[in-house]
C-alpha cells in the first residue's frame, strides 16, 4: 500500500476504471471485509445497529475514516482479477474453456445480504424469517436445512431482477459458461421458517424463474442460449 501513490500514473488510471466499473459490488464488498476485521469477523447483524442497517451517514463516516483500508480491498480485487482474467485468456489460447459453478443461495453473513437486506428473507434485526432446504427424502428423513435467506422475489421482479443480471453478468466477465447450482429453485423453491432446526416443516413456494432468465437472455442476446 505504501507504493501505491509513485505507481505509474497510467497503472493507477487502469486500476480507477476498473474500480468505477466494478462499483456496483466493489464499494461494500469492500466496506464488509473491513468491517468484518474490525469487528472480531463477527456477523454483520451483531455490529452496531447505524453500521448493521447501513445509516447514510454512518457508512460516510467509515468510508472517510478507513479509507485506506478500503483502498487496499479495492487493489487486492484488482489484482485477482487482473490474474484470473491472464489465466483465462491463456486458456482460450489452447483451447480450453471454463466453466463457473455458481451457488443459487448466497450465504446469510455476506456483503450481498448485509448490503440488499429488502431482497432477501431476513427480519430487521438481521435474524432469518426464512431459509433454504429442501424436503425429507430417501436420503434424509428430516429434509436438508441450508441456512441461507430465501429471496424475497416481489422485490425482485420489481427491480427487472437487476441483483441478479449483475450478479449474473459479473460471473459471465469471469467464464466462458455458467452452471447455476440448485437450479430446481428456478421453477420452485423449499422455504422452511427461519427459526427452524430441520426442513420439515417447509413448503413449496413458486419461483419467477423463467421471467428471470428471459431477463438475462434479453440482457445477453447471443451471450445467453
Amino acid at each position: 500500500m505504501e507504493h501505491w501513490p509513485t505507481q505509474a500514473a497510467e497503472r493507477q488510471a487502469e486500476f480507477e476504471h476498473w474500480r468505477r466499473a466494478q462499483a456496483h459490488w466493489l464499494i461494500d464488498h469492500g466496506r464488509f471485509m473491513v468491517l468484518r476485521r474490525l469487528h472480531g469477523q463477527a456477523p454483520w447483524w451483531t455490529w452496531p445497529a447505524s453500521l448493521a442497517r447501513r445509516r447514510p451517514w454512518a457508512l460516510a463516516h467509515f468510508d472517510r475514516q478507513q479509507r485506506q483500508a478500503l483502498l487496499q480491498e479495492a487493489l487486492v480485487q484488482w489484482q485477482l482479477d487482473r490474474q484470473w482474467q491472464q489465466l483465462h485468456r491463456h486458456a482460450q489460447g489452447h483451447g480450453v474453456e471454463i466453466i463457473g459453478d455458481l451457488p443459487f443461495y448466497v450465504a446469510h453473513d455476506s456483503a450481498d445480504v448485509w448490503s440488499h437486506r429488502r431482497l432477501f428473507s431476513v427480519r430487521s434485526d438481521g435474524q432469518l424469517s426464512e431459509q433454504s432446504g429442501v424436503p425429507p427424502d430417501y436420503f434424509s428423513a428430516t429434509g436438508q436445512l441450508w441456512g441461507t435467506p430465501v429471496y424475497r422475489w416481489r422485490w425482485h421482479r420489481l427491480s427487472r431482477f437487476q441483483w441478479w443480471m449483475r450478479r449474473l453478468e459479473r460471473q459471465l466477465e469471469l467464464v466462458d459458461g455458467l452452471r447455476l447450482d440448485h437450479f430446481r429453485a428456478l421453477e420452485a423453491y423449499w422455504s422452511v421458517p427461519g427459526t427452524d432446526s430441520t426442513a420439515e416443516g417447509g413448503h413449496w413456494k413458486p419461483s419467477p424463474g423463467q421471467a428471470l432468465l428471459e431477463r438475462l437472455r434479453r440482457r445477453q442476446g447471443a451471450a445467453c442460449p
